[in-house]
């Protein structure tokens, strides 16, 4: 059987790392069952490097981050599922005090329960209680979604008309003409920000629509908007992004015996090269260890579809990556 190594990048696969090891260790020294389990991660500019009003910069698809930012979301609080679609998505954003200097939102990550089931050897017969994967970004991130969304501009859509202002692409995705207009002129916050630097109504914008269609007369606009968002929010020469993850996870119920907390940070910054970038590092070492694990032989006796859930990928992964400066801050805390 070939080993065929999924999953192992930055998010997934440093956070099923990290997890891995903290419940196969818990595991063994018979910790009570998950009660709650939080990863969150974000690829985002140093505080150096914002200059927009998104506070961000685009180190992979701009259409895939957009994408993202108007997903359905699912997952577990309290023992009942919670599930949200736009623009309740925007409104269930929470503040995270994951790295102090920094403030950031989390929000919670398409369906979070669909990873469930890889961790379920510590779960109870009922599930874990609190469960949530999250997407860390500077705040004022959703707020700035939550706009774009109302104004039609995260819809993939087909459209065949014929534009060359935001106001005639606002028009056309069927969202209130006058919302743009609006948010122009009348909204001090990140919104009306984010409008008035990305939607310049005195820019022609014929040049986004065959940059983003081809030969195609028809245009979505999720696909114009990520392109105006691309010229707008690349990183510059010298500019340095972040990778940063924190895995969260309470063994026990706060009152039961033998209950605690164990946490994996991970802060990553980048040189200010597009190859030392902590994006490219954090997803190009992690795959490189994996690839190396395999050629090593250290996966022939198992073969098949294999996720870095077990000691055979985590142990040797792990230490090749503390050799790349890439290290978790692992801490074990009262519930």
């Amino acid at each position: 059987r070939i080993p065929i190594l999924c999953e192992m990048g930055l998010d997934p696969g440093l956070d099923h790392m990290c997890i891995a090891k903290f419940i196969d260790q818990a595991i063994n020294n018979g910790a009570p069952p998950l009660h709650t389990f939080e990863s969150v991660c974000g690829g985002i500019p140093s505080l150096k490097a914002v200059d927009n009003p998104l506070k961000y910069k685009f180190s992979w698809s701009p259409k895939g981050v957009l994408t993202a930012a108007s997903a359905s979301c699912k997952y577990r609080a309290k023992g009942e599922i919670l599930s949200h679609s736009p623009p309740a998505t925007y409104e269930s954003v929470l503040k995270s005090a994951h790295f102090p200097g920094l403030e950031l939102e989390v929000s919670p990550n398409r369906d979070s329960l669909a990873y469930e089931s890889v961790y379920a050897g510590m779960a109870s017969g009922e599930g874990i209680p609190n469960f949530m994967r999250g997407t860390l970004r500077h705040s004022g991130w959703a707020e700035a979604m939550h706009a774009a969304f109302r104004l039609g501009l995260l819809s993939d859509r087909k459209i065949d008309k014929k534009v060359s202002t935001w106001a005639e692409v606002v028009r056309a995705t069927g969202a209130d003409g006058k919302l743009l207009d609006i948010y122009a002129k009348e909204d001090p916050g990140i919104a009306g920000e984010m409008v008035r630097w990305a939607l310049d109504e005195s820019e022609d914008i014929t040049r986004l629509l065959s940059n983003s269609t081809g030969a195609s007369p028809e245009w979505s606009p999720v696909d114009l908007f990520a392109s105006a968002l691309w010229e707008k929010s690349q990183y510059r020469p010298g500019e340095q992004d972040l990778a940063l993850m924190s895995n969260t996870l309470q063994f026990g119920r706060a009152d039961e015996t033998g209950s605690f907390v164990a946490r994996g940070s991970l802060y990553v910054e980048g040189d200010g090269s597009p190859e030392g970038s902590a994006m490219a590092r954090t997803v190009g070492f992690t795959a490189a260890a994996g690839a190396e694990i395999i050629l090593e032989g250290g996966l022939n006796a198992e073969g098949g579809i294999i996720r870095p859930t077990i000691p055979q990928v985590y142990d040797p992964a792990l230490k090749v990556l503390e050799e790349c400066g890439i290290i978790f801050n692992e801490e074990q805390l009262p519930p």
